[in-house]
């Protein structure tokens, strides 16, 4: 399958190069249907709506029920040839999702060779992942702390840490009694 993340204003260039389905993330009240290719039917192009930050406490924060509907729709997926993601910018939340679409799309694979595919598939140099997409992915497919961890592990490797991390990263980092 070809992936490719990019940033709102980059979506029109990818017109006809074999995109068959399209995740457009933008802001809680972003009108975000215009920007749906012409290939891509109305069923397979997801729209989720939360804000690029990193505070647990912000209304629009990026949430696991923010990413239900992503993890649902994956689900049913047939005939994937495209996948082409999208934020604001490219940097933030289109890889985070990405991610947690490839994560939901092949478990079997470590959410790192996830990632390297994701960052692979930018034409930008700096993705900042967002981490609470990440943890809300964690969460959603039992991967806990496994996604998270990549892209703090990226973002730090990249000079990018976070100032904080999210209030709940040690509880999910922490081993559970029995486990080591």
């Amino acid at each position: 399958m070809q992936l490719r993340v990019c940033g709102r204003h980059e979506v029109a260039a990818f017109e006809g190069r074999g995109f068959s389905h399209m995740i457009s993330v933008g802001d809680v009240g972003d009108d975000l249907a215009g920007l749906r290719l012409p290939e891509v039917a109305a069923a397979d192009h997801l729209v989720l709506r939360f804000a690029d930050v990193h505070d647990t406490d912000d209304p629009d924060a990026p949430r696991p029920e923010n990413l239900l509907p992503l993890v649902e729709w994956i689900g049913r997926l047939t005939n994937v040839d495209g996948l082409l993601v999208h934020c604001a910018a490219g940097r933030g939340r289109a890889p985070a999702v990405a991610l947690v679409a490839l994560c939901t799309l092949e478990p079997q694979t470590p959410a790192a060779e996830h990632l390297e595919r994701v960052v692979a598939s930018a034409e930008l140099s700096e993705l900042l992942p967002n981490v609470l997409v990440a943890t809300a992915g964690d969460a959603l497919l039992s991967r806990t702390p496994e996604i998270t961890s990549a892209v703090v592990a990226w973002r730090n490797r990249q000079g990018h840490p976070l100032a904080r991390l999210p209030s709940h990263f040690e509880t999910l980092t922490r081993p559970t009694p029995g486990s080591g």
